[in-house]
């Protein structure tokens, strides 16, 4: 069962209104040797129950305690450690995911389990779903996009070090000829105005374009079109975009970070956050071969065929 299906419908009602007071209902009609694998993100709920069948309850990471205000840090944190609590399995999405829950909750390490999502492509549709915030984008962004560029994450999340890419994208563009695209949900509310200004700052605006929230379809196609998808992250639960990037045949340069080690293995190549160290990766990827690049591509995405999955899941499920 997905809130989402209800959500579509009653639109005016919260998702989190719906599990307490709808979901719950249902889920309470069931008995020993049901389960119920509540399919989606888990982290922020507080308000459930123990329930009479097994509970199966997804946690993706812990960003939402990573709060520098030390109240809002205990009201998540007593949260999590509800879920926790009442569930009988929590599943995550990597093991950098599972030992930083087993680090912060260290009691309830023998419940979490780790899966890693399987990918399926569809059809590629060409048009822009632009967010309606204001993002400082040149006239024709479709006469921009016919050029070689670097695909980035743009929405305005700190951790996604957007920022990096800005203050070098002048030597970028001087030494390989390659511009910027921004794309991305404004996750934050003043995330757009936080970027336009960094685009000042580093007076990088005509080597950079922000094309704002784009559908499922449309970033298939950026991905095809990029020179290369560069995803320069501080923090990461799973780190998606790389994965999709592979799949779409863009070739990836991803930061140093831990997540993406285990992610992305047998990738080999990851950048420091220094520009010699960027530059020197980023050589590194666009002198690669089609072969290269083929043999690097299905050596990574082998573990997140859908079987794999599957298997995984199912061990989770009906084991005690």
């Amino acid at each position: 069962i997905s809130y989402f299906d209800y959500y579509k419908e009653k639109n005016k009602k919260a998702w989190y209104h719906y599990f307490n007071n709808i979901l719950l209902k249902e889920v309470e009609k069931l008995i020993s040797g049901d389960i119920f694998l509540f399919p989606e993100n888990l982290g922020g709920i507080f308000r459930f129950k123990k329930f009479k069948c097994k509970s199966i309850f997804i946690i993706l990471d812990l960003f939402e305690m990573r709060s520098k205000n030390k109240l809002i840090y205990l009201v998540k944190k007593a949260r999590f450690k509800n879920v926790l609590n009442k569930g009988d399995k929590i599943i995550t999405i990597s093991n950098y995911c599972k030992d930083d829950i087993a680090k912060n909750f260290p009691s309830f390490s023998e419940k979490i389990f780790v899966y890693y999502p399987f990918f399926i492509d569809s059809e590629n549709i060409n048009t822009i779903i632009i967010d309606e915030k204001s993002i400082e984008r040149p006239e024709n962004i479709e006469k921009y996009l016919e050029g070689k560029f670097i695909l980035a994450n743009g929405s305005g999340q700190e951790r996604k070090n957007a920022e990096f890419l800005l203050h070098n994208a002048n030597q970028i563009y001087n030494d390989f000829g390659l511009k910027i695209v921004l794309f991305g949900k404004d996750f934050y509310e003043n995330g757009y105005a936080n970027i336009n200004d960094s685009i000042k700052k580093c007076n990088c605006a005509d080597k950079v374009v922000h094309i704002g929230a784009v559908s499922d379809e449309k970033l298939k196609t950026l991905y095809k079109q990029a020179t290369c998808f560069v995803f320069p992250s501080l923090d990461e639960g799973f780190g998606l975009p790389p994965v999709e990037a592979l799949q779409n045949g863009c070739k990836i340069a991803v930061s140093n970070i831990s997540i993406f080690r285990e992610v992305l293995s047998p990738l080999d190549r990851y950048f420091d956050f220094t520009y010699e160290s960027f530059s020197k990766n980023l050589k590194a990827v666009l002198e690669m071969t089609d072969l290269q690049f083929e043999k690097e591509k299905n050596s990574i995405l082998e573990k997140f065929q859908y079987q794999n999955y599957k298997k995984t899941l199912f061990s989770i499920l009906f084991s005690k």
